[in-house]
This record gives C-alpha cells, sequence and structure tokens, in this order.
C-alpha cells in the first residue's frame, strides 16, 4: 500500500510517498476458516484493518477483552458474564463452549450449571433434567 502525503508548511509544498507493507494471514482455527489483514510498519506494533476474529459471532459485536473459542464447534464469543452470556465453561470438565453448544441443568431452582456434550449425557444418566440453551434473538 502506498500512501501519498502532502504538507503545506508556508509557501512551500512537500509531497512523499510512504511505503507502507500490506500482509494477509490466513489460517484455520477449529475446522473455521479466519484470516487478519494487517498493515506494517516495520515494528512490533501494527494495524489491523480487517479481520474475523474480534466480533462475536453470536451478536456480531466487538469482543470487549478477551473471546473464548468453542471446544465443540470453533465458534468466537465473548467471555463469561452474569447475564445474557454468549460463552461459557463446561462445570465438570471445564471446556470452554459457546451458547449454541452448551447444555445446562438447574441447581438451587435458577442457577444454570452449563455443561458441554459428553457431560450432559453422563448427567442426564444420573438423573439431571439437562436442557439447551435457548438462541439469542437479534
Amino acid at each position: 500500500m502506498i500512501i501519498s502525503q502532502l504538507s503545506i508548511s508556508g509557501c512551500s509544498t512537500n509531497i512523499s510517498q510512504v511505503y507502507i507493507p500490506e500482509n494477509e494471514i490466513y489460517f484455520d482455527l477449529k475446522g473455521k476458516k479466519r484470516f487478519f489483514k494487517i498493515a506494517d510498519n516495520g515494528t512490533m506494533n501494527f494495524y489491523t484493518y480487517e479481520d474475523n476474529v474480534s466480533n462475536c459471532e453470536i451478536c456480531g459485536r466487538l469482543l470487549d477483552k478477551m473471546g473464548i473459542i468453542c471446544n465443540e464447534c470453533g465458534t468466537i464469543s465473548h467471555n463469561k458474564k452474569v447475564f445474557f452470556s454468549h460463552g461459557f465453561y463446561c462445570k465438570n470438565c471445564g471446556k470452554s463452549l459457546c451458547r449454541l453448544c452448551t447444555s445446562y441443568y438447574t441447581k438451587f431452582l435458577f442457577f444454570k450449571m452449563p455443561l458441554c456434550k459428553d457431560c450432559a449425557k453422563i448427567s442426564m444418566k444420573d438423573g439431571k433434567v439437562v436442557k439447551k440453551f435457548k438462541p439469542i434473538r437479534k
């Protein structure tokens, strides 16, 4: 990418071209194609101007600080929040899960304990009532 800079100082005009290398990085993350497009200025810092990893795939909003990757389907989602979470951790094995792949059982009437598919099968054999989370309306 070549950017032309025009600076006017007093009566003289200076025009210079600046070469900024572009890099496209494509990779496979848990079965889904991901990419970054960055502008590199030759230092440790770079500018990301296009990617598909910085937004939550469930609601489409920008991730706050860090997202989590679902171990079941590879979806990137927001980290666990108190209300209306998009990402969870299995209470039994600790896998990270998105809302679409998470099952749960209720504890003490209103606490939902998230479970992965494997742990949900085990909990159902133990006699617990396991349900799926409802999808969030956009």
